[in-house]
């Protein structure tokens, strides 16, 4: 059984599980804790945005928490020279005195030959992370585009996410803000599925006509399998009318491919970023964490969702057609 199915098939039961239980929490959310065990179909998702402060980042991270909550085995990848995210776990000081082998950057670097030491276990149970700072600046705009040397890279974290995923349940790519760079390519190339979130002003949203273009352009020439799960909420605020309107507007513009699921804006997201944990980890039963939480399921469904439509696609297939007719000629005879 895949992932998304136990995770899916969690959801319906509507169990807490005893690891919950135990800790003297009282469930405020249908706990998936028990579904992630044994899992052998790792999911490489990436988190996308055009434009810095849509959350990218901050979603990433929480995330990741939801994930290692549910006993899921986590592997975050830090693809931005900021290092936000690295620096989210870990705290400023320790990620800038890492050393170039020490980060992201050793995976573009052709003489590297153990991966596992750029692999870090954060202080959070399940979840360990690949950190970066200013070293994958190096790679942050590669001159010839053209070149074997390009080619090579752009595919790098691909090679690395393949010899390591199965030791992981869930493997996250935060990518950059800078989206035409090469680690964002590479990012698109290394995964199966990606994700944006939008906040609801025009910038951020007038941004998902790019992003579309991007995507569209890598699935056509470089990564053939990757599916855009669509593009969900953050920072969003019930109160002003062009909020209101910004949402009704992405909804009409683009349906189902806008997420059920809203982030609202809370300031508990800000005030947590320097306990240097999720959210879910530091205050498991706040409306917060069931936002991400919810957030996870759907990406859950929409995940089991594409796998089913690609099972439907092959079965109505020339070739799959071709075979029930020769089975059902030899039946009949």
């Amino acid at each position: 059984m895949s992932l998304t199915v136990r995770l899916v098939a969690a959801v319906s039961s509507e169990m807490a599980c005893n690891y919950c239980l135990s800790d003297g929490v009282t469930p405020r959310h249908i706990c998936l804790h028990d579904s992630w065990r044994n899992v052998k179909d790792p999911i490489v998702l990436a988190m996308y945005a055009r434009k810095g402060g849509a959350g990218r980042t901050i979603m990433c991270l929480q995330l990741a928490g939801a994930c290692a909550e549910y006993g899921a085995n986590v592997l975050v990848i830090d693809q931005d020279p900021q290092g936000s995210l690295s620096k989210n776990l870990f705290g400023a000081g320790a990620v800038e005195r890492l050393r170039p082998h020490e980060t992201t950057a050793a995976i573009y670097d052709e003489g590297i030959d153990d991966y596992s030491r750029v692999i870090r276990q954060t202080e959070i149970p399940n979840i360990a992370i690949v950190p970066a700072n200013d070293h994958l600046e190096a790679f942050d705009n590669f001159p010839d585009k053209q070149g074997p040397e390009h080619d090579r890279l752009q595919f790098a974290l691909r090679d690395f996410v393949r010899k390591v995923q199965s030791d992981f349940d869930m493997v996250l790519v935060d990518t950059p803000p800078n989206v035409s760079n090469l680690p964002a390519l590479a990012a698109l190339n290394a995964t199966r599925y990606v994700l944006t979130p939008v906040r609801p002003v025009k910038n951020s949203c007038e941004a998902i006509r790019d992003i579309k273009v991007r995507l569209a352009d890598v699935m056509q020439s470089s990564n053939p399998n990757l599916v855009d799960l669509g593009y969900f909420i953050t920072d969003y605020d019930k109160r002003p009318a062009f909020h209101r309107s910004q949402q009704r507007l992405l909804r009409q513009l683009y349906g189902s491919q806008i997420f059920d699921t809203v982030v609202l804006r809370r300031i508990a997201f800000d005030e947590e970023a320097y306990s240097l944990k999720p959210i879910t980890h530091v205050r498991p039963g706040s409306d917060e964490s069931q936002m991400i939480r919810d957030l996870l399921n759907e990406i859950a469904h929409r995940i089991n969702e594409s796998r089913e439509s690609l099972v439907d696609v092959a079965a109505d297939s020339p070739q799959e057609r071709k075979q029930e007719e020769l089975t059902a000629k030899v039946a009949n005879e």
